[in-house]
C-alpha cells in the first residue's frame, strides 16, 4: 500500500474518500447480501459464522445472544476496526511481529471455536 504522505491534499482527500466508499460498499455487501458459501456447499458452519449475527445483536445491546452466535465477536470486532484505521492512519501500526503474532493467535482460537461447534 502507498502512502498517502507525499501526496498534495486534495490527493489525498481523494483517496480518503475513495477507500471510505469501497469500505462502506464492502461493509454493506456483508451486513445486507453475504451469505456463507461453506454452509451453502458442505451444510457446516465456517469459522466465521455467526459474526454477522453476533454484531447485530451487540448493536442492539444483546450481548447475550451476540456471545451466543459467535463467542469472539469483539475480538475480531477489535482486530477489524485496527485494519480499517491503519488504512487511513498507517502511523498506528504496530510492530509486524506483534501483527503476525496476534494474527496466528485469532486464527487458532476461530479454528479453536470451529472445530468446538463441529463436534459438541
Amino acid at each position: 500500500m502507498r502512502s498517502t504522505k507525499n501526496l498534495p491534499a486534495n490527493k489525498r482527500s481523494a483517496e480518503i474518500l475513495s477507500k471510505s466508499a469501497a469500505l462502506s460498499v464492502f461493509a454493506l455487501f456483508i451486513i445486507f447480501v453475504y451469505k456463507c458459501p461453506i454452509r451453502m456447499i458442505f451444510g457446516i458452519e465456517c469459522p466465521g459464522c455467526g459474526l454477522k449475527r453476533a454484531f447485530r445483536a451487540a448493536v442492539s445491546l444483546d450481548f447475550t445472544s451476540a456471545f451466543h452466535y459467535h463467542p469472539l465477536f469483539p475480538l475480531i470486532g477489535v482486530l477489524c476496526l485496527y485494519v480499517v484505521l491503519t488504512v487511513f492512519f498507517p502511523k498506528l501500526r504496530v510492530f509486524k511481529k506483534a501483527e503476525l503474532v496476534i494474527g496466528i493467535v485469532t486464527l487458532l482460537l476461530l479454528a479453536a471455536v470451529w472445530i468446538y461447534r463441529i463436534f459438541f
